[in-house]
């Protein structure tokens, strides 16, 4: 009787979460299409964990003003007011993404927007309720 070679094997890897996980491979020479099956998978659940950690403060700028560049965005944490978070300015009906990187911290946290020939304004918002775009007008600001 001829001897049985198992074309399958296990495969144990370790992301970089510290997840242990097994995949099953195939070691035939034709079995491209099931490598490159279990690699796309492979791929899914080494980015689970970087999914489940993606911040959950990301939003848009928006600057609704009729007249007024921002120049400047500052958060208040810890005592005092963050660097700028933009590089540049936005002009009156453009926006920019902005994320606070992180899901820590108060809900509650004043920000600052600075205007080009204007000065700045200081507001609250609870950035909790799921900010998804931040709208600064003339007068104060409005989201959703």
């Amino acid at each position: 009787m001829g001897r049985f070679v198992n074309p399958w094997s296990f495969h144990q890897f370790t992301d970089g979460y510290g997840y242990d996980f097994m995949i099953l491979s195939s070691l035939k020479a034709g079995s491209k299409m099931i490598k490159s099956i279990f690699a796309t998978a492979l791929a899914g659940l080494v980015a689970l964990p970087s999914l489940a950690m993606a911040s959950d403060y990301a939003f848009r700028l928006h600057n609704r003003a009729e007249d007024y560049s921002i120049t400047g965005f500052y958060t208040y944490q810890n005592g005092r007011w963050s660097r700028n978070w933009i590089g540049g300015s936005i002009n009156p009906g453009q926006s920019a993404s902005l994320d606070w990187n992180s899901n820590d911290g108060d809900c509650v946290v004043p920000f600052r927007v600075k205007w080009r020939d204007y000065g700045s304004d200081d507001f609250k918002l609870d950035w909790c309720k799921g900010a998804s775009n931040v709208y600064m007008k003339d007068k104060g600001f409005t989201y959703d």
